[in-house]
């Protein structure tokens, strides 16, 4: 779990496209290169947290059925 503070969604999906992008340039030495797909989602003030994972783990989920590594949002 990654926690950015006060992000625009503009600003989260680039940050954390960059992070997917550099997890599947980097070759690691046990396992080669691998990919990644990340779901994110806003926390509001009032959020319970298991929502805000139930909404991430939508966002992870459609990506990762449709194609092997991309990151999306929810509609939060």
């Amino acid at each position: 779990m990654v926690v950015l503070e006060s992000t625009q969604a503009d600003n989260a999906e680039a940050t954390l496209e960059r992070f997917r992008r550099r997890v599947a340039e980097h070759t690691f030495p046990q396992v080669g290169q691998v990919t990644i797909s990340i779901g994110y989602t806003r926390i509001g003030t009032s959020d319970p947290a298991v929502s805000c994972f139930d909404r991430a783990d939508a966002a992870f989920t459609t990506p990762k059925e449709q194609v092997a590594t991309r990151s999306d949002a929810t509609k939060a």
